[in-house]
């Protein structure tokens, strides 16, 4: 039996997961919680053989407290459950030797393929990630360095990545680990070409067909490279619209830092051309769209859900509680506390 610890603050994935999971003869969920903090106390608590846990967290988020997890016991396994925004932040828990990671929405069949892919031999070296921590920084630091050439359009950046990254993938210890560490170079140009593109097909999927049997070098070699080659033909099939830039933005508005100024750094486009044609098309500006779909978000949280305020504002993706109190009371003509009390759910 795979005892099975579930940390997620969102009350309907928390359930669907349990749902699953429980139908399963060979898997139990042992515990639940919903921050990282109890997270750490119930591992100690019920010692599982398995954590799923959520990024976004309040108290302490998945990835500091899967490092806390994994020091208290290292044969824990972890795995991620993060939205495609918050894709950067469950990359870097490879380097710190978490076991996998998914992709909301994930369907059945996906989350118990993973979870059994885990567990399917007892020979606990079969799930090494990497030869060392350096070995893991390397991998992840390589696939970083890739992303930023197919952001910036440079073909041959991105090859002379490609030939580092075959090295590295091929000189890892097994089939798994090798796998792992291309399907996270799969996901980071699928994130990374959805972020910058308004592209509807299955990049992930499509880029895999590129993928030959059998993993060794040449063949990794000669994949990676073709994996490349027709990442930047997708990349360059538009180079900038404003449908694209409402895209990323819708993707990554829940990032604090994101504004005028860092969109138009991520497309190479003069910001004062992009406000311009940005109010032409949409009649709003950029900051001023932004706002309203953060505003749209923490609207929807405190209809719907029990958090605090405290961590709705951050959720939704304001700098500060002064912005968003600011933002909220000029938008909605009451503060989020008022509008929570006249919320027929938060009121019985």
């Amino acid at each position: 039996m795979i005892k099975i610890l579930i940390v997620e603050d969102e009350s309907l994935e928390l359930e669907y997961l349990s749902h699953i999971i429980n139908k399963h003869n060979n898997m139990e969920v042992v515990g639940t919680c919903n921050n990282g903090l109890d997270a750490v106390k119930l591992t100690k608590q019920f010692n599982p053989d398995l954590v799923i846990m959520d990024i976004s967290m309040p108290l302490k988020n998945g990835i500091e407290a899967g490092k806390s997890i994994k020091r208290y016991n290292p044969d824990i396994k972890i795995i991620l459950n993060s939205a495609y925004s918050e894709f950067q932040y469950a990359k870097q828990a490879i380097k710190y030797g978490f076991n996998d990671y998914l992709l909301k929405p994930t369907d059945e069949s996906k989350i118990i393929n993973t979870i059994e892919n885990l567990f399917q031999a007892n020979d606990d070296s079969t799930f090494i990630l990497s030869n060392s921590t350096e070995d893991r920084f390397r991998l992840v630091e390589t696939i970083d360095l890739f992303k930023e050439h197919l952001i910036n359009n440079n073909l041959s950046g991105g090859l002379s990545t490609v030939e580092s990254l075959s090295l590295l993938v091929a000189n890892q210890i097994n089939y798994i680990a090798k796998m792992t560490y291309i399907n996270h170079f799969l996901l980071t140009i699928e994130t990374t070409l959805r972020n910058i593109k308004n592209t509807k097909y299955n990049i992930f999927g499509h880029l895999s067909s590129f993928l030959e049997d059998d993993l060794t070098y040449s063949n990794i070699s000669d994949s990676l490279k073709k994996i490349c080659i027709e990442s930047f033909n997708i990349r360059s099939e538009e180079t900038f619209s404003i449908t694209i830039v409402k895209n990323f933005i819708e993707n990554n508005f829940s990032n604090p830092e994101i504004g005028l100024n860092e969109i138009s750094n991520i497309f190479f486009v003069n910001k004062t051309y992009l406000s311009r044609v940005f109010k032409q098309e949409e009649n709003i500006t950029v900051d001023s769209y932004i706002e309203n779909l953060r505003l749209s978000r923490a609207l929807e949280l405190i209809d719907s859900t029990e958090l605090k305020i405290s961590d709705i504002w951050s959720i939704a993706g304001f700098k500060n509680k002064q912005q968003f109190y600011r933002s909220f009371n000029s938008k909605f003509k009451m503060t989020p506390m008022e509008r929570r009390e006249n919320n027929d759910k938060f009121n019985k």
